[in-house]
């Protein structure tokens, strides 16, 4: 690869990190509402949360991702080092009935696999660190976010709040919208939103299927179908941008969901874009797969 692809892989790898990480929905008034595919089998009862407005849960997720981009030379791979990260999350009284205000602080921030000490060393100097950082979500009973902002120190560089987002667009993919009718094993729902990535706007279309149903708590199937319009990507740290001519993404995953908790205990999801980019006057096919998932237990009641 020339000196000058080179620099366009480092342009189309950084944006497309951020946008591969920071696809986020921020409800500003109502939620998008979920719509009933089918009931499942009977018994059909309602599923609701039964938050306390003092838990307290504590918990981690991680995150992988690789992207292979198709050039003149041939497929480029690269693999990112796995991200973890702990988290605490506590309770706080909201308005409306069965809410709550759910503060998350991130822990530090955990490297592991290829370049991992490189990137970690890059990370700190930049001080891009998961300490003092975090998000507050207000949650109804039916798991539905009304409102959501992020948390950063005072006078954060510009860079330091785009890495919580990115943080925190990973925990919302744990969150888990509830129907409002009564449902069974097999019931079906889904919910569109439009979020916007990088700049980009984006459709989300997300289903989900009732897999097992306790007292206690649920286990739900989840898959997701992303379709995003044309636009343009900032580069963090850069005055470049990456065009995006085309993008559409599928994936799926799996909570185990208990109903006295805002977190799953467990939950895995496995997401995989599929690009058209142009950056320095070269088009590039992108794939990037993001593995993520963790889980959190309630310590507090």
């Amino acid at each position: 690869m020339t000196r000058t692809r080179t620099s366009a892989a480092h342009l189309f790898f950084a944006a497309v990190f951020a946008f591969a990480a920071g696809a986020r929905a921020e409800p500003k008034a109502a939620p998008p509402p979920v719509v009933l595919l089918a009931p499942g089998r009977p018994p059909l009862a309602p599923l609701r949360l039964e938050l306390s407005k003092t838990g307290v849960e504590k918990g981690e997720m991680t995150a992988a991702t690789s992207m292979t981009m198709e050039t003149a030379d041939g497929p480029n791979k690269i693999e990112l080092p796995k991200m973890a990260s702990s988290l605490t999350a506590t309770n706080a009284a909201a308005a409306g009935a069965g809410a709550v205000t759910v503060n998350v602080k991130f822990g530090g921030l955990k490297l592991t696999g290829p370049n991992a000490a490189e990137l970690e060393a890059k990370l700190h100097d930049a001080g891009m660190s998961l300490e003092g950082l975090g998000c507050s979500y207000v949650i109804t009973d039916r798991g539905l976010a009304t409102s959501s902002s992020v948390t950063v120190p005072p006078n954060a560089p510009p860079v330091l709040r785009q890495f919580a987002e990115q943080t925190k667009s990973t925990l919302d993919v744990a969150l888990l919208p509830l129907p409002a009718e009564p449902v069974g094993v097999g019931a079906r729902w889904k919910q569109e939103g439009r979020t916007q990535s990088g700049g980009v706007a984006m459709t989300l279309i997300s289903t989900y299927e009732l897999l097992e149903r306790s007292k206690t708590f649920i286990r739900v199937k989840r898959s997701v179908v992303a379709r995003g319009e044309p636009g343009s990507i900032p580069v963090p740290g850069s005055a470049a941008k990456v065009e995006i001519l085309k993008c559409d993404g599928a994936g799926e995953g799996e909570m185990r969901q208990p109903l006295d908790q805002v977190m799953p205990s467990s939950w895995t999801f496995d997401l995989k874009f599929r690009m058209s980019l142009k950056a320095q006057g070269q088009a590039i096919q992108q794939t990037v797969s993001v593995n993520a998932g963790g889980g959190d237990q309630l310590v507090k009641k």
